[in-house]
């Protein structure tokens, strides 16, 4: 009975020795890894319902644009506000939407209800999504071009990438405003909203096979800027429901995107600037784009091209100026549209003003008579001129301390001051200010004859 005893115990010691020790060598040779797989699957699609007078709307509208803004997540999203549109209405019934907000994560593997504090529970969800492993795996390309009279053609290609299995879904693709017309409850535009479907119909994709399509969407009764349409496009699994890759295209998207990443705003006390920037394109990864830059009007002619990021000028004089940067791709394709920055610096110096008529001479029914005396006889404009480096936004004109008008376009005049007096003494006064605030005056006094 001891022998057994013994034999049981040294069993069982070699047992727990062999485990803590096979433990020891795979965590040590790293076959276990305990850290959590941060990469994302496929691009995150969510459907964001709203209504226009809904109250708890604003917060979801501004913290999932901020989320789509950092690109910090692969992820997408679309706006359906069911108050103004019926197929955005007939989506929210889809996905059974039973309050507002409501945010549904690729086709409702998860959905958000009602306001939140913060962003952290969309990007909790977002990350969710993202590491699913029940997601085919399908690629979707999207391009978008524009054919006149707020026409758009759209092309999709989807290729199913697992070599023996037929891929079935249904594609969905939303045509959206990126700055919407519509307003949320705070009056701030909705982005992404829902006009229309580009398409919205099954698919079916045999193993290794590409399927192509091709429409043109008809958006007149739209009343389109077609610069601010994007198509995003989700492929749902036939089975699940849930989606399993998602793109968009904007009319430019196939070109290269260019973002200002840091840069003055507004009015500045600074002569002293930087701005730093970067690049997005489909094809040519953004550490070998190009780029070209200019500051007006400090700069008459583009930079040369190269992969610098960031640019510096320093002894900025007072005034207005616009940065403007765009990328270049491998294949020579430009940004079409450079982004731009515009900002002033504001050294506090006053414009220039002066009175030029009347003061110096006498003046009768509005002639001037060469004659050096300050005096009126009849009507009279009152004639200002004034400039500065930042541009003048407005003069005030002033007779005896009231302030008789306020002219915002030049030439600066206050037409045909009538004021009657008998040798009666007159301060006539113009206050010019510049568009960053400075002001400056000037004075005269004269006599009214009549």
């Amino acid at each position: 009975m001891q022998v057994n005893r013994i034999s049981v115990s040294v069993f069982l010691s070699i047992i727990l020795f062999v485990s803590v020790a096979a433990n020891l060598l795979t965590n040590a040779v790293g076959y276990i890894n305990t850290d959590k797989d941060e990469s994302f699957t496929h691009t995150v699609f969510a459907e964001y319902s709203s209504l226009s007078y809904c109250g708890y709307c604003p917060a979801a509208s501004s913290q999932l644009y901020e989320i789509y803004s950092s690109e910090n997540y692969p992820f997408l999203y679309v706006t359906l506000v069911a108050d103004k549109n019926e197929k955005a209405r007939d989506r929210c019934t889809e996905l059974g939407v039973t309050g507002f907000p409501t945010v549904y994560f690729d086709g409702g593997f998860t959905h958000i209800v009602g306001q939140q504090g913060s962003t952290t529970p969309y990007i909790n969800a977002i990350t969710e999504c993202g590491e699913r492993d029940d997601v085919y795996d399908v690629n979707i390309d999207v391009s978008m071009r524009d054919k006149g009279n707020s026409r758009l053609m759209i092309n999709i290609s989807i290729k199913n990438n697992e070599p023996r299995v037929v891929y079935t879904g249904i594609l969905r693709a939303y045509m959206t405003e990126i700055v919407s017309h519509w307003n949320d409850a705070s009056g701030k535009p909705y982005h992404f909203a829902m006009l229309d479907y580009a398409y919205n119909e099954p698919v079916s994709i045999d193993g290794s096979v590409t399927l192509n399509l091709s429409r043109v969407w008809d958006g007149s009764e739209y009343n389109l800027d077609v610069e601010n349409i994007m198509v995003v496009a989700a492929l749902y699994d036939s089975h699940t429901g849930y989606v399993d890759n998602a793109a968009y295209a904007t009319i430019y998207s196939d070109s290269p995107d260019t973002f200002i990443s840091s840069g003055p705003q507004g009015i500045i006390n600074e002569t002293t600037v930087t701005f730093t920037w970067t690049g997005k394109d489909k094809h040519t990864p953004t550490s070998e784009l190009l780029y070209s830059y200019r500051l007006e009007p400090y700069e008459s002619t583009w930079s040369e091209w190269s992969p610098a990021t960031a640019v510096t000028y320093t002894g900025l004089t007072e005034g207005w100026y616009q940065f403007n940067v765009k990328a270049k791709n491998s294949k020579g394709e430009e940004d079409p549209k450079p982004v731009v920055s515009s900002f002033a610096v504001n050294t506090h110096n006053p414009p220039k003003v002066e009175i030029k008529k009347p003061g110096k001479f006498l003046y009768v029914n509005n002639k001037i008579l060469p004659i050096p005396l300050p005096f009126v006889v009849g009507d009279v404009d009152i004639e200002v001129t004034t400039s500065d480096e930042a541009g003048i936004d407005h003069v005030e004109f002033y007779v005896n301390g009231v302030l008789k008008l306020e002219d915002h376009y030049p030439p600066y005049r206050c037409t045909t001051w009538h004021e009657t007096g008998f040798f009666k003494r007159f301060v006539i006064k113009a206050v010019a200010y510049d568009t960053l605030g400075n002001h400056a005056a000037d004075e005269v006094t004269i006599w009214k004859i009549f």
